[in-house]
């Protein structure tokens, strides 16, 4: 595994590739939709810049998204999906901390060479209204290369 020296510069998008579940709480019920999601058209960049660490991404891709809830399976592509954003990165080991808007994302370097860079995303998010809690958990890997 490389060390943060080996993060500076502009990496390509190669892959987005995420998999994860949509959990519905309500009345003691509760229902999961499985979803994968396989990114397109990928064209965008991350750049990482130190003194500051700052990170900047920009570009956008597609997703295909494949849901499936009670038996039944449906697909859908999202198009020119914004990958623009600014944010300040920490790496310690194979843990990366990215802050952006006030918001904090631990990212996991799978892999890290002067060529290759894989990065881990687990999500979880939970929101609830109405005696309903909605709980979605996402497991990203994105790949770049340069």
């Amino acid at each position: 595994m490389g060390d943060s020296a080996d993060l500076i510069g502009t990496w390509n998008a190669v892959s987005v590739n995420y998999t994860g579940t949509t959990v519905t709480e309500a009345n003691g019920v509760s229902v999961q939709a499985d979803f994968v999601g396989e990114g397109q058209n990928i064209d965008y960049t991350l750049n990482f810049s130190s003194n500051p660490n700052e990170l900047t991404s920009d570009g956008s891709y597609d997703i295909e998204l494949t849901t499936t809830f009670l038996n039944e399976t449906t697909t859908q592509t999202f198009t020119d999906i914004e990958f623009a954003s600014t944010g300040e990165w920490l790496l310690d080991g194979d843990q990366m901390t990215v802050t952006s808007e006030g918001v904090t994302t631990i990212v996991t370097v799978v892999e890290l060479t002067g060529t290759s860079l894989i990065l881990n995303i687990i999500d979880v998010q939970t929101q609830t209204a109405n005696g309903t809690t909605i709980t979605i958990t996402t497991d990203s890997t994105l790949v770049y290369n340069r």
